[in-house]
């Protein structure tokens, strides 16, 4: 049986997640400050869940954001922890900054937390990203 509480959050959460959606949406079509709005909306609907964070976050990063990006990643990384999405696009950041160390380091933290396939997929390519900028320091 579920409680009124439970109906709520679960309604808050399909509403974010809708928020989410329309985000990208907007995104998409070039309606930045819009996709923003709908993803923060979403973080309000839902704030004890990662993904409307990470979503705005990743927003941030794509529109060339990404020192506050990274900087709302960080919190995200310290509130979930096991949120191997979070250290992925933390990663993503860091490499786009040239914070190749960080990148490596939250890229060992999501190989850690991990077990899902895509996950593995996009964070082996952001390792590899990371071993060619190593190497190109190098030399």
């Amino acid at each position: 049986m579920q409680t009124k509480d439970t109906t709520l959050s679960e309604k808050s959460l399909a509403s974010s997640q809708l928020a989410l959606k329309k985000a990208y949406l907007l995104l998409e079509q070039g309606d930045i400050q819009d996709a923003m709005d709908c993803a923060e909306e979403a973080i309000t609907l839902a704030p004890n869940h990662p993904t409307p964070y990470l979503v705005h976050a990743n927003i941030l990063c794509a529109v060339g954001f990404v020192q506050e990006s990274m900087t709302r990643l960080q919190r995200a990384r310290k509130k979930w922890p096991q949120s191997t999405l979070a250290h992925l696009y933390f990663a993503e950041a860091c490499i786009l900054l040239s914070r190749i160390p960080q990148a490596k380091r939250a890229l060992h933290k999501a190989q850690r937390s991990d077990k899902n396939q895509e996950h593995r997929e996009y964070c082996n390519t952001l390792s590899s990203l990371v071993d060619m900028a190593m190497e190109g320091e190098m030399s």
